[in-house]
């Protein structure tokens, strides 16, 4: 699946976003979206590994951006 898809599929736009690029084919994007269905509203942090153009793992949502560069961190720490 390559992000255009997978934007379409969540309908999400991504205007607030921490990225990691860990080497030539893996980077790792944190972007604050809208979660909602018509009984639920709520927002969060989703973060998406990416291997070139194609999405290889999507991890839960997390509150703040403290959890996400600590995400981050162990994701890096993962590839190192």
């Amino acid at each position: 699946m390559d992000y255009q898809d997978y934007v379409k599929i969540q309908e999400c736009t991504l205007p607030t976003g921490i990225h990691t690029r860990v080497n030539e084919e893996i980077r790792i994007s944190s972007a604050y979206r809208r979660y909602a269905n018509p009984h639920f509203e709520s927002w969060g942090w989703e973060t998406i590994v990416w291997k070139n153009e194609n999405v290889e793992y999507v991890y839960d949502p997390v509150n703040s951006p403290e959890q996400v560069v600590n995400l981050h961190i162990e994701i890096l720490n993962e590839f190192l």
